[in-house]
């Protein structure tokens, strides 16, 4: 991840005006590097991973071209990651609205195919028939891989992986798009006395090396309202830390659970 300033976010501007855009969607490449980035972070800092909701959102104004491809590449990686990861899905434009999936979910009805909205509810569910337009993929007619990857025999072929959320966003809806999307998190439930989480310090123009204390915000039990933050001077943070003194014999010292590297400590040179 990079910090969003001005030169990074002309960076990727530039990169994205560049795009030329070729007449498929591949689904399936996106999914398996979204997987193989989660694995690879499990694997070098697992202690990330020990409270929070693993998410992929994913947004498309395209018809797939690879849908068994999609569905294999899902189930492969949700057994990377213990089928912990909710997928949201996006589908932008009115040209969606009408395409199909290129799917079949019968074999036995293979000229019927799966509307393209339909098939990102299928994603986003994940076999688990909670989301609105959703049906189920098998391992009944997997030979050869055509309809999804074959799960094994002692596996319940329910929930490839924990159901998600689907939306259409119309083209006269691009404005609502920035809130619809940043509304992703109220799909999870809140607690009721959160803590506050820190981020990793990063600088400030005005402030230089600041870190951000941010807490959610609850407007009743049930409805989230925001998130409450602040930027703190990592100066005011070292200040604090080594004037602190309740008696003769207390100190404080400052670590970073992260990797556990003793930031400031009294005995340190």
């Amino acid at each position: 991840l990079g910090e969003a300033n001005p030169t990074n976010i002309g960076i990727m501007r530039d990169f994205i005006n560049q795009r030329v855009p070729e007449t498929i969607t591949i689904y399936a490449e996106g999914f398996r590097k979204a997987f193989d980035m989660f694995k690879e972070a499990k694997d070098r800092k697992p202690e990330q991973f020990e409270d929070c909701y693993n998410i992929i959102i994913f947004l498309t104004d395209g018809q797939p071209t690879d849908t068994y491809f999609s569905l294999d590449d899902i189930t492969k990686g949700q057994d990377l990651m213990d089928r912990s990861v909710h997928i949201f899905t996006y589908g932008l434009g009115t040209n969606l609205q009408f395409a199909s999936s290129g799917w079949s979910p019968d074999p036995n009805n293979p000229w019927v195919k799966l509307p393209a909205l339909d098939f990102l509810a299928t994603i986003a569910d994940q076999n688990n028939m909670q989301v609105p337009g959703a049906v189920e993929w098998t391992n009944t007619y997997c030979i050869g891989g055509n309809y999804g990857s074959c799960f094994s025999a002692n596996r319940d072929p329910q929930g490839v992986g924990p159901w998600g959320r689907t939306e259409y966003i119309d083209d006269s809806e691009g404005d609502k798009l920035k809130t619809i999307m940043g509304s992703y998190y109220d799909f999870f439930p809140f607690s009721s006395d959160p803590e506050p989480t820190y981020s990793v310090p990063t600088n400030d123009e005005h402030l230089g090396l600041v870190i951000t204390a941010a807490l959610p915000t609850i407007e009743t039990p049930d409805v989230f309202f925001g998130v409450t933050g602040v930027d703190i001077s990592m100066d005011v943070v070292f200040h604090e830390v080594a004037n602190f003194n309740i008696g003769k014999y207390s100190y404080a010292f400052l670590v970073d659970r992260e990797d556990g590297r003793v930031l400031i400590h009294r005995n340190l040179p």
